[in-house]
């Protein structure tokens, strides 16, 4: 009901497919990624923004996003430290440790993104 469909956001259309997406992409990740629950809890938060989020178009659906997501965060994730999980950036990919290295793992800064990608368009 929050998110749906008009003449102007025509392409808020959510289903299945989008759920299977965040699943999909939980999956990448592999047990050196994922070494505590913290780090599930933060895989998921950054799965269901890059779904769900990314697709959204003005700056009040951002919000109600991140609030939703907050509040179903607190609730599912309620023992972890919040401020541990809801990190800025919030990246995974597959070139976190470089190039070379395809492991689905988060970004540590944005510093360590700008290198990678910077590098990256050197070898290029």
């Amino acid at each position: 009901q929050m998110f749906s469909p008009t003449a102007v956001k025509f392409h808020y259309i959510f289903n299945l497919r989008d759920l299977s997406n965040v699943f999909q992409g939980m999956l990448f990740a592999t047990n050196e990624c994922i070494t505590c629950p913290t780090d599930m809890a933060k895989l998921w938060v950054h799965e269901t923004m890059r779904v769900y989020r990314d697709k959204l178009a003005d700056l009040k659906d951002l919000e109600t996003f991140d609030k939703a997501q907050r509040d179903i965060y607190k609730k599912t994730f309620d023992d972890l430290n919040e401020a541990e999980v809801l990190v800025n950036p919030l990246i995974f990919c597959h070139f976190a440790k470089g190039i070379g290295e395809p492991k689905y793992m988060a970004i540590p800064s944005w510093d360590n993104l700008n290198k990678t990608l910077t590098d990256a368009l050197k070898g290029y």
